[in-house]
């Protein structure tokens, strides 16, 4: 079967970001700074020691 040219691009784009968004943590953590995240249907800061802190749950 053979892979559309839409899928390729969603691919590739899927890749850039996977590489940005660990970019963006490791220079976050590098500067001593937390990430701040939606997880599990709230906002958290993430530290790199792995510490987690509840910022605000969402409502649906």
């Amino acid at each position: 079967m053979r892979t559309s040219k839409k899928e390729i691009t969603a691919n590739k784009l899927m890749e850039i970001a996977e590489k940005a968004t660990k970019r963006a943590w490791e220079e976050n953590f590098a500067l001593g700074l937390p990430i701040i995240i939606e997880e599990n249907g709230n906002v958290v800061k993430k530290y790199k020691d792995g510490k987690t802190k509840l910022i605000k749950k969402i409502k649906k």
